[in-house]
């Protein structure tokens, strides 16, 4: 429309770049203003929630990690032992027969 190409550069540009408005006064704005704000709203809440998803990937992943080695020596730990049973009872079934 000639009527938004009319507008100045500068004053378009100053309207894009208002800082995010709270939802409690959108109802004040213009369609073009409140989807804009509705928009960056979305944004900085999906920014915060992939932080926090972030974060818990990461504690998770230490957990696994830790989880991993753990059990890990663990089950080494019961073969060796296994194996020491073994021969124990090999060693006893022995002197019995």
């Amino acid at each position: 429309h000639r009527g938004f190409a009319l507008c100045g550069v500068a004053s378009c540009a100053k309207f894009f770049r208002q800082e995010p408005a709270t939802s409690s006064i959108i109802a004040d704005m213009n369609p073009i203003r409140k989807v804009i704000t509705l928009i960056e709203e979305m944004k900085a809440q999906v920014e915060k929630e992939a932080t926090e998803d972030e974060a818990a990937y990461d504690k998770y992943m230490c957990w696994c990690e830790t989880n991993e080695k753990e059990k890990g020596v663990a089950i080494e730990e019961a073969q060796a032992r296994i194996d020491e049973l073994a021969t124990f009872l090999e060693e006893a079934a022995a002197k019995e027969g």
